[in-house]
């Protein structure tokens, strides 16, 4: 199912791209956004992948206060982890004479990318599903802890609270 998400996502970027392609219009922050995507759907191993952006739902949940500051820091944050697996970034190579070795040069994502790749992201609802599991393991702990405080009483006999009238 998850796999079936992230297969949609490069399907969508796949089909919006062919169409810049064949001289439709096309926004560039979109077009910019989907050609990473395609970037990283060249990667052998997309399971990962995968995980990798449910793990910041997960983070997100389980952490907020990582993502405090701006708006949009969750976002930004998943889009730079997503373009992390893209196999390159560079834009062009050129021969540094006195290193005497090849320079790399890099174009930076604007922002506006960046906020739109995260929205894109978003709607494969992958970062959903971590924060949902994030959910669940918070409430397991959250009864667990109690049922631990129950076992304790009963075995040290210390007495638990009834209500008045009550025996």
């Amino acid at each position: 199912m998850l796999e079936s998400r992230f297969e949609g996502l490069v399907r969508d970027a796949d089909q919006y791209l062919q169409d810049y392609a064949n001289g439709r219009p096309a926004q560039r922050n979109l077009r910019e956004a989907y050609e990473v995507v395609l970037k990283v759907r060249n990667r052998e191993d997309r399971r990962e992948v995968i995980v990798a952006v449910m793990a910041m739902g997960y983070l997100h949940e389980l952490d907020m206060s990582r993502f405090e500051g701006t708006v949009d820091a969750f976002g930004f944050q998943l889009a730079r982890m997503f373009r992390s697996y893209a196999p390159s970034l560079s834009v062009g190579v050129s021969w540094d004479h006195q290193k005497g070795k090849p320079k790399n040069y890099y174009r930076d994502t604007s922002a506006k990318t960046m906020r739109t790749l995260a929205g894109v992201l978003m709607e494969t609802g992958l970062p959903t599903y971590g924060a949902h599991i994030a959910k669940k393991v918070l409430e397991d702990k959250q009864r667990r802890r109690y049922q631990e405080d129950e076992a304790l009483s009963l075995v040290l006999g210390t007495p638990t609270f009834k209500p008045e009238g009550e025996q």
